[in-house]
């Protein structure tokens, strides 16, 4: 029989535990994501409030860059956009993608939003699950500074436990991402 131990990672915060063996405890890495294990009493004090602010500004973060993709593709483009108001951000990241030198008004300007093309593609694809899924607010989990994120479809229930921290990040990323979009927008208004 073996004692659990809760551990937090120094890398990537997470929160789990690990059989209790010194030896095992001091060589094995965070089985999330190989970090450093911190071995000791799980005391985060997350509130459901803090979980609200982080997923509004992850979606909030997921509409603007939205808008800064679409004007970024608009202002590209000598003709009208290739797209429409019920196009998503991966279509649209897609349409940015396919275009060539050629196809724009500035390759420069182009080629430089193509170096975050696979960033925003990957950040694209989990849209919908950030946006969509439900979350579950499991007052043991939050304290933990843990949540739930649950998806219902094909009779199945798909269920993700997220960190605070992850979603602090994944926020982080976004914004990293408005950024880059946006000071393409500000060139252009700015003549350059």
């Amino acid at each position: 029989m073996s004692t659990q131990l809760p551990f937090i990672c120094q890398d990537c915060g997470g929160i789990g535990s690990v059989d209790l063996d010194c030896n095992i405890v001091v060589k094995n890495p965070c089985p999330t994501c190989n970090g450093k294990l911190l071995i000791g009493t799980v005391t985060v004090t997350a509130t459901n409030e803090d979980f609200f602010q982080e997923i509004g500004h992850i979606s909030i973060f997921f509409a603007t860059l939205d808008m800064f993709v679409s004007q970024v593709i608009d202002e590209l483009t000598p003709n009208p956009a290739p797209f429409n108001e019920f196009s998503t951000l991966g279509q649209k990241l897609n349409i940015l993608g396919n275009f060539k030198s050629k196809d724009v008004t500035d390759p420069e300007k182009l080629a430089r939003l193509k170096k975050c093309l696979k960033q925003a593609k990957n950040a694209a694809t989990e849209r919908n699950r950030y946006i969509h899924d439900q979350w579950i607010f499991e007052p043991e989990l939050i304290s933990q500074g843990l949540i739930r994120r649950s998806k219902y479809s094909l009779k199945t229930l798909d269920s993700k436990v997220m960190s605070l921290r992850d979603l602090t990040e994944f926020r982080r990323e976004l914004g990293e991402l408005q950024k880059i979009f946006a000071s393409e927008i500000k060139s252009w208004i700015a003549g350059g």
